[in-house]
């Protein structure tokens, strides 16, 4: 999968320099070929986030999963983000006491 990715993105960028060479003869990008580069931009960008990387990684072995283990593996993740989305809203509760006084956290 990771090839074919490098594959198309070597592919892009030779076509995205033979369009930039001719309209250089011009001295203007036509507005397809902005609208093409902001687009590889956010893809370029995708690609370098660490979870998109991390779920890459693992989508393979994912792939090979029968139907009841990614049944299973589905409700764990899930059941991980619940327990980190609740531990990161018990890290601090506003009471009257504290709500002006947030302390060293820096909330």
């Amino acid at each position: 999968m990771q090839n074919r990715i490098n594959q198309a993105q070597g592919t892009v960028k030779r076509v995205k320099l033979q369009r930039l060479k001719k309209n250089k003869r011009n001295d203007q990008l036509r507005e397809v070929d902005v609208k093409f580069m902001k687009y590889m931009d956010s893809i370029a960008q995708e690609e370098s986030s660490r979870s998109m990387n991390f779920f890459r990684g693992i989508s393979d072995t994912v792939d090979r999963f029968s139907d009841e283990n990614m049944i299973d593996f589905q409700f764990q993740v899930i059941s991980v983000i619940k327990n980190i989305q609740q531990r990161e809203q018990n890290r601090y509760i506003p009471t009257p006491r504290n709500q002006w006084n947030r302390g060293p956290q820096g909330y």
